[in-house]
């Protein structure tokens, strides 16, 4: 039973980052046909499942006490991270705001993903489109077309990427996992749209940037003890 709630668990805290991305999106009026959403939960699905078929294979080389431990480990870390990124963006936000340098839809900066600051050009677009969300609709055209929506999910994957080797590590199934992420990250994302296009901010939105980190470090000290 510990096992299937923590697998929820992982899913829940993963695909939050997408429901953030539906608030940005809906805040700002771009619309993610359904289409572009099954993409962009395809590619969450897909990159937890590889990232979880690498983690069986380093599990062959460990004993289970040490992949236990490693793999609650990584999660422990990735959550203490996660929220370390998000206080330090959130002051920074705050910052600019004081200093009259940003007066424009405040409510969508607060809640934008997570930032990876990763200096490769390659993935340049990428790293653009996690920091400001905004900028994947790159045609201007108030829609997430398909090859946008490839840009956006990979982009909102790669958070799950340590998450994906540490519960690998764990002992729990890919393809259990995967399929739990692509449905959480595609109803997160729907709802996050929608809430957006309805209001203009809410309070919630700030608390749930709080909860990945949490819950990833939940599940990391439930599994070492």
């Amino acid at each position: 039973m510990w096992h299937i709630w923590t697998m929820i668990g992982l899913a829940f805290a993963v695909s939050l980052d997408s429901f953030s991305a539906g608030i940005t999106y809906g805040l700002r009026k771009i619309r993610i046909p359904f289409g572009s959403i099954l993409i962009i939960a395809g590619c969450s699905g897909l990159s937890i499942f590889l990232t979880m078929a690498i983690g069986d294979q380093i599990g062959l080389w460990l004993s289970p006490q040490m992949e236990k431990w490693i793999g609650a480990t990584i999660l422990i870390l990735l959550g203490c991270w996660t929220l370390y990124q998000y206080m330090t963006r959130l002051k920074e936000d705050r910052e600019e705001i004081d200093n009259g340098q940003e007066g424009v839809l405040v409510a969508a900066q607060v809640i934008d993903p997570k930032v990876w600051i990763w200096e490769l050009p390659k993935w340049g677009l990428v790293i653009q489109i996690l920091k400001k969300p905004t900028t994947a609709d790159m045609d201007h055209s108030g829609s997430i077309n398909a090859t946008e929506a490839i840009l956006l999910g990979i982009a909102l994957s790669l958070d799950s990427l340590g998450a994906g080797l540490g519960v690998a590590l764990l002992g729990y199934s890919p393809f259990i996992v995967a399929g739990l992420i692509t449905l959480m990250c595609g109803i997160f994302l729907r709802c996050g749209m929608w809430i957006g296009f309805r209001f203009q901010y809410n309070r919630f939105s700030d608390l749930v940037s709080y909860l990945p980190g949490i819950i990833l470090i939940v599940l990391g000290l439930f599994r070492i003890w």
